[in-house]
């Protein structure tokens, strides 16, 4: 009875509480909710008066608030992570904007679908963070998705349209496709709806600049910079078109008032972005440009040397300026400080400061060096150390990327500071005879070589030993496969004279999409399988010891670094490493622009087939250029490379000849042409190649298991002279291969075969069976892509049963994702080796897919081959590899045969030089000699057996008779 009447009491006091609590309670959510709106509101006030980080505080308090008023990921924080993603990419935090910008996009999704158009502005931003990076293609994936996006709701969002395409017209300037930065700006500003678009002006601008336009270019700056004072004072905008137009100047050699415009832009930048910034950094690195390189005005010698060091002193405070403004733990002034890579604000504007300070350095060293050498040395020193601090960096940006394209710009834009970090251990190498320079620049000679190429091969060796699951695997070979189907889909349709813009878009979006779900995984594999990331971002190369355990006594390496002549003085540098078993040595031969002539009319001579009309004169400068090649080339290598098989590591445009083709002395003009006669250095070496030392060695090591011994393939085309092309019926273009056919009937009389010749040679066939046997023999015509190597195709017959994933036409990304257990690929078809040339990784052919789908050795051709020459090199090759020799000294006799056998006409290098052996070179077959070998000593050996046998039998016997 008691607890009852204790219970009426609190009940009755709970009723009277209950509203008042309610009303409490709704005051507080209503205090929250208005605390979190006044944070949104203040931080866009702290904003314009350039606050970021208190801004940052206020909009990360009140995103914590609306996540406990309506739960995490809920609606209304879209735009307060929108938000805050813009303000860590103003100040170049890039990566703590992206991750509050796929938050945004995340929540966007969850409530409204991922077609919302308020998306589209969040893909733009993100596009910007990208091109920021320097990752180009994955920036212009954002900004086409966004702009598909924005479109949806083009009314309302009209200025982020607007937005979006000066955003792609800045990238294709950044990727340096200036026409087509050019002609993107002309068809906007035709149709100029919005005066925003005036910003195009600074692209007109700079591209016209780059393409030496500079009438056109001085008018686009001009109206680019009254744009920008017309709409206010101290812009962001006006900052920027100041400094890139100090830029513009310096590249014009109008020193005069490139200090006026930096000294303009500085201030903005620090007003509206403070002391660390990359637009600050860039006005930094256009003031040290101007001191670096601006001319001396002094007429003593004394005086003259006196202004140079103080002008290369005040360049290299302004560089030490532009890394600070960029590295946020990092301030110290002294030049011969560096910052570790740690806090980096903006990776591409480091490396550029870098790179530019490391320059200036060797230019001091240089001119100090008579006076001071050890001075001199100290300053090399810091030179060499901070290139290697921008190799460095290079590694983890190009970690960073997935796009193969990114990756191959940032490798020819790179060229230029591997090559300055050989030149500097390779002085560093003269002045203290140290072996570990030499060592050195040997390290950074490979790493300048295939870069992207030895990183993907890195990537499937970390997933072959780094633990990840085969389903795992499998998935993400699905993802790619569906990325090249929509890939090839956009690229045939926009063969069409009136391309379907509805279908692209749909395949671009899913594009995006796939490409989207690709980076999940290869986050989940970085994440949970430490095996896997540490293999793959490893960033060792092979070392000039190892090579040489790994040398035959008859075999010398040849790598070839080129600097290509400057425009001062007309004068570059080629390095020759030269490797054997047992010695080692650096070359440092100047070159001049008469050495890159002779390279093209090598090149020229070889490729054309128009060798019945070859004149006298053409057969003379084929001499002339290739006996200079081999001056520069082979004979400094002397007496250390005679008799030797030679395994030549190319560079840049050396790619594209066969040194065999070099000829050792010229012929005397006066007598009639006579190819046969000539000095080839084929007479004296056999050769192969490799994209880089590394590849050949250190890769493709696991032992080969395919089922089957040799797959021959051979299709039918239907072509005939008086077709004209018919873009339809691509087969019906095609002549027929005559000589393949008796190519491949000739190998498979010497070597145990499975043909799919005619109907049966078809790309679905190939794919079934390819991977089961040790070598591919394809003869066939290739459809050779320049502008875009991944599309350049291997044409098979034509099958009506055709689908779109084997349409017959299998092209390099599709070869790049096979997995093959061929020991050698034999392409002998039409300018399998050819294709496009791209600094720092070398000629982009189709070729280059077989190695990459597992196949350790490729036979290709270097242009488009005479059919029944072909059949003949091709006959001999595997006759003499199917007894027992080396890959290039197979192909080696194959080709002396020809020249052995040929007449006037057929001597010419055009008709037996194509072909080039590419990697692994070890034999496939134990040769007859060895079999006779082994067959005498198996005798030998039942002989003893016997004799033994004889003996003891002998002796039994005698004992018995002594018994």
């Amino acid at each position: 009875m008691k607890k009852k009447q204790f219970f009426f009491p609190l009940l009755i006091i709970a009723l009277w509480l209950a509203p008042v609590l309610c009303y409490a309670n709704q005051d507080s959510l209503l205090i929250k909710k208005n605390l979190a709106s006044q944070l949104y509101k203040e931080a866009g006030k702290l904003v314009s008066q350039g606050r970021f980080e208190q801004s940052n505080q206020n909009l990360i308090k009140s995103a914590n608030i609306k996540n406990e008023l309506y739960g995490d990921n809920c609606a209304q924080n879209i735009s307060t992570y929108f938000n805050l993603g813009r303000n860590y990419y103003i100040q170049n935090k890039f990566d703590e904007g992206l991750n509050y910008l796929k938050q945004a996009e995340a929540n966007a999704i969850k409530h409204f679908g991922k077609n919302f158009p308020n998306i589209g502005r969040i893909y733009n931003l993100i596009g910007l963070i990208y091109k920021a990076k320097g990752d180009y293609e994955k920036a212009l994936d954002y900004f086409g998705q966004g702009l598909t996006l924005l479109r949806t709701d083009s009314v309302r969002k009209a200025s982020s349209i607007i937005d979006c395409h000066i955003n792609i017209a800045n990238t294709y300037l950044n990727q340096e496709d200036y026409k087509k930065s050019i002609n993107y700006c002309n068809n906007l500003l035709k149709n100029r709806t919005n005066p925003a678009l005036e910003k195009l002006y600074n692209n007109l601008a700079f591209s016209h600049s780059q393409l030496n336009n500079n009438k056109k270019a001085t008018y686009y700056f001009k109206k680019f910079i009254n744009y920008h004072n017309q709409q206010s004072n101290n812009s962001l905008d006006l900052g920027i078109a100041y400094n890139n137009y100090a830029d513009y100047l310096f590249d014009n050699r109008q020193f005069d008032s490139i200090p006026k415009y930096l000294n303009l832009s500085i201030p903005i930048f620090k007003q509206r972005l403070g002391d660390k910034h990359s637009y600050l950094s860039q006005s930094y690195i256009n003031l040290g440009n101007y001191y670096a390189f601006k001319p001396t005005t002094q007429t003593t010698v004394k005086a003259f040397q006196k202004e140079k060091l103080n002008n290369l002193r005040n360049a290299l405070i302004n560089y030490q300026q532009s890394i600070i403004t960029v590295v946020d733990s990092f301030s110290k002034m002294d030049p011969m400080i560096n910052p570790i890579l740690k806090n980096r604000l903006n990776d591409n504007q480091l490396l550029d400061a870098l790179n530019r300070k490391a320059q200036i350095l060797a230019l001091y060293a240089e001119n100090i060096q008579q006076d001071d050498n050890k001075l001199a040395i100290s300053y090399f020193h810091k030179a060499f150390e901070t290139y290697e601090l921008s190799t460095q960096l290079i590694h983890e940006i190009r970690s960073g990327f997935l796009s193969r394209d990114s990756k191959l710009l940032l490798a020819a834009n790179e060229r230029d500071t591997y090559q300055n970090t050989i030149e500097v251990a390779t002085k560093l190498n003269q002045l203290t005879d140290s072996v570990f320079y030499l060592n050195k620049a040997f390290e950074y000679a490979e790493k300048s070589k295939s870069a992207t190429f030895l990183a993907a091969v890195r990537d499937i060796e970390a997933k072959a030993f780094g633990g990840i699951p085969d389903t795992f695997l499998i998935k993400e070979k699905e993802i790619k496969q569906e990325l090249a189907f929509y890939q090839e889909q956009i690229f045939n349709a926009l063969q069409s004279l009136n391309p379907d813009t509805e279908k692209i878009n749909y395949w671009k979006t899913e594009i995006f999409e796939i490409k989207k779900q690709h980076e999940r995984l290869t986050d989940f594999f970085e994440q949970e399988y430490p095996e896997y990331y540490s293999l793959k971002y490893k960033n060792n190369v092979i070392t000039i010891p190892e090579i040489q355990k790994k040398l035959d006594k008859d075999d010398a390496l040849l790598e070839y670094v080129l600097e290509e002549p400057n425009t001062i003085n007309n004068q570059g540098l080629l390095h020759t490493f030269i490797i054997t078993n047992n010695h080692y040595e650096l070359l440092s031969i100047p070159i001049d622009s008469v050495f890159y002539k002779a390279i093209t009319t090598t090149q020229n001579f070889l490729i054309n087939t128009n060798v019945y009309s070859t004149r006298k004169e053409d057969y003379i400068n084929y001499c002339k250029s290739a006996y200079k090649l081999y001056e520069k080339l082979i004979k400094p290598a002397g007496s250390i490379i005679n008799g030797k098989n030679l395994i030549v590591v190319p560079d840049d445009k050396l790619a594209y000849i066969p040194f065999d083709a070099l000829i050792s002395s010229t012929p005397d003009e006066s007598k009639k042409m006579n190819f046969k006669k000539l000095q080839y250095l084929i007479k004296e070496y056999a050769f192969s190649y490799s994209y880089s030392a590394t590849l050949l060695y250190d890769y493709f090591k696991a032992e080969r298991t395919a089922k089957n011994n040799l797959l021959a393939i051979n299709p039918t085309y239907t072509g005939s002279m008086l077709n004209t092309p018919q873009k339809d019926n691509l087969w019906a273009t095609l002549m027929p291969l005559a000589g393949a056919s008796q190519e491949v009937k000739e190998i498979s009389n010497l070597i145990s075969s499975h043909k799919l010749v005619g109907e049966k040679a078809t790309e679905g066939n190939f794919k079934k069976v390819a991977e089961d046997y040790d070598i591919l023999h394809l003869a066939m015509h290739t459809l050779v892509n320049d502008s875009i190597p991944m599309f350049s195709k291997l044409v098979f017959t034509k099958d009506d049963n055709s689908t779109q994933d084997d349409d017959n036409l299998l092209n390099t990304q599709e070869i790049y994702n096979m997995h093959l257990n061929a020991r050698m690929a034999v392409l002998s078809a039409c300018n399998t080796g050819s294709g496009k040339l791209h600094k720092g990784e070398g000629v982009m052919s189709l070729a280059r897919g077989f190695l990459y789908a597992g196949c350790p050795s490729i036979v290709m051709t270097l242009w488009e081959v005479d059919d029944l020459s072909s059949a003949n090199i091709i006959k001999d090759f595997y006759k003499y590899l199917h007894n027992g020799k080396s890959k290039s000294e197979a192909l080696r006799k194959a080709k002396l045969n020809h020249l052995e056998e040929a007449d006037a006409i057929k001597a010419h290098p055009y008709f037996w030089l194509s072909y080039v052996s590419v990697g692994d070179q070890n034999p496939l077959y134990v040769g007859s000699h060895f079999t006779i070998f082994m067959i005498l000593l198996f005798a030998l050996f039942l002989w003893f057996i016997f004799d033994l046998y004889k003996s003891k039998n002998k002796l039994k016997l005698q004992k018995r008779t002594k018994g």
